[in-house]
């Protein structure tokens, strides 16, 4: 596992419980079957990626009838420009490793669009993979369901935002996404990449936890290092 993935989380979830910022090695996840923990393809893409969207996609934020589970279209476009971008990336360096890739969103009707999205973008690159003798696994799931799960690249969509106004009011809520422990399991499954999208104006002014988080992320990015990047995505 890229030692950048693992970090920000320890001191987060684990330093304040034991004591120590020294991460153990039980702490970080397996390097899977990658030789050496990082391939050569991954050179160019940065251990953390925050896409952060515009107050302005809340008008692409809408919930299922009769549900309460939410889902946001614009993110989705932007998980699938993601995953086609990795996809190629793996398959134009003809890395000799398969590829898992998780995509995860907090709500049902969230992963259903996803998983749309995804099915599209698998139909279209099988033909190139099959003719690898690598395989190309990507699953679509609930960051609940991820719990345990080990993979090789994790793009998380946050899918809650708000219009710029209603930032730190209750109108601002993110129900659940703010729960740390769904935040661990969401930060933590992958050992090459993780991409998180959302509204990050929004999510931060809603939860001290993801405050902390995307502050380190910014300091690393200030810092000059490669391992981390912001992008800001508007529509």
């Amino acid at each position: 596992m890229r030692p950048a993935l693992s970090r920000i989380p320890y001191l987060l979830f684990y330093a304040r419980t034991t004591g120590s910022r020294h991460q153990p090695h039980s702490a970080r996840l397996a390097a899977l079957d990658v030789p050496g923990g990082h391939p050569p393809w991954m050179a160019n893409i940065p251990a953390v990626l925050v896409e952060s969207t515009s107050t302005s996609a809340l008008r692409h934020q809408g919930r299922d009838v009769g549900s309460c589970s939410v889902r946001n279209d614009f993110e989705v476009t932007l998980v699938k420009r993601s995953l086609v971008n990795i996809i190629r990336a793996w398959h134009a360096a003809a890395a000799p490793h398969d590829l898992r890739v998780r995509v995860v969103a907090p709500y049902a009707a969230q992963v259903a669009a996803l998983a749309v999205a995804v099915a599209d973008v698998t139909a279209e690159h099988v033909t190139r993979v099959r003719s690898s003798v690598c395989r190309l696994t990507v699953k679509v799931d609930t960051v609940d369901a991820s719990q345990g799960a080990s993979d090789h690249v994790l793009i998380l969509s946050l899918c809650r935002t708000a219009r710029a106004e209603d930032l730190g009011t209750r109108r601002a809520g993110i129900g659940f996404v703010g729960d740390h422990r769904r935040m661990n399991v969401g930060l933590t499954r992958a050992a090459l990449h993780v991409h998180v999208v959302g509204d990050i104006d929004c999510i931060v002014a809603a939860s001290p936890i993801w405050r902390q988080w995307f502050r380190a992320v910014r300091e690393e990015v200030r810092g000059g290092s490669p391992l981390y990047a912001v992008r800001d995505t508007v529509r």
